[in-house]
């Protein structure tokens, strides 16, 4: 009897250790309620753990391109934005991560800036960013930051600027306001209650909302816009005009803003006057400036 239940002891933790095994080449697979596939890279498939202690908030950006401004734009974002902030790239699985920059380095391995991979089906277009920050999935992964600032490599913060991001941390959402009808944002740099924005897409999916034959989507036909709705009805703390002039610029001109977004497009006869307050604004420009 004794024997018996030694082998089938042993049997039992054979299986164990096999089934850990074969766990580490399994791709973990998450899926909403459109039946849209997630194929999570095993790298990726655990909340984020902030290394430094100091930095209980993220500062987030998705881009698979090789560019050779990316090292001098995380660095810099990290260097402004202080220790309670860090830096996360989401990058596509096939791109080969290996920085050559002495200091990007340097930052990865002290936990100030971390690469990550998105999930397969990312494909790094602006439309496919757009739906994939509408699902739960990247605001589980940052676990346990409080606030997530989203930019993009056409975005820079300013660092003569006396206002700081933690200026903002009293809203729930800060777009860069845009001088178009119905008074539009852009979310593509923008601060967010990362709580407040999982619950939201937990609970709601904007592809399906967007697809509906209703008034309620054309209102609703971008994913800001989407957001920004689903905010306002859980009475969210969102700032006036005013205040989101002072976060960023983007059409709408404010001397002094704490960062820029798209400002060598759409200020261009201005750009001497962001040089003398923002130079490194030119890390966040994909074109020629006078």
């Amino acid at each position: 009897m004794q024997r018996r239940k030694a082998i089938v002891l042993t049997v039992a933790v054979l299986v164990i250790l096999a089934t850990c095994s074969l766990s580490k080449f399994l791709p973990l697979v998450a899926s909403d309620a459109t039946g849209f596939n997630l194929e999570i890279p095993k790298s990726s498939s655990s909340p984020v753990v902030i290394a430094d202690d100091k930095a209980h908030n993220a500062a987030v950006i998705i881009d698979n391109r090789p560019l050779a401004k990316l090292a001098p734009l995380l660095l810099h974002f990290s260097s402004v934005l202080g220790p309670a902030w860090q830096i996360i790239l989401y990058t596509s699985m096939d791109q080969n991560i290996n920085p050559k920059s002495a200091p990007m380095r340097r930052a990865i391995n002290e936990g100030r800036i971390e690469i990550r991979y998105a999930p397969s089906e990312i494909r790094f277009t602006r439309q496919s960013i757009a739906e994939f920050l509408t699902l739960p999935w990247i605001w589980e992964q940052l676990t346990p930051a409080k606030h997530v600032l989203m930019f993009q490599t056409d975005s820079i913060i300013c660092a003569n600027s006396p206002i700081t991001v933690e200026d903002f941390l009293e809203y729930d959402f800060v777009r860069v306001p845009m001088d178009l009808p119905g008074g539009d944002f852009d979310g593509g740099l923008s601060l967010r209650n990362r709580l407040m924005t999982l619950e939201i897409t937990t609970k709601s999916n904007w592809m399906i909302e967007k697809t509906a034959n209703d008034a309620n989507a054309k209102e609703i036909n971008l994913a800001d816009k989407w957001l920004t709705k689903k905010m306002m009805e859980k009475r969210a703390h969102l700032p006036k005009k005013e205040a989101a002039i002072m976060f960023s610029v983007e059409r709408i001109w404010h001397n002094a803003p704490l960062s820029y977004h798209r400002v060598g497009r759409w200020h261009p006869d201005k750009i001497e006057k962001v040089d003398a307050w923002c130079p490194e604004h030119r890390l966040a420009t994909a074109k020629p400036l006078p």
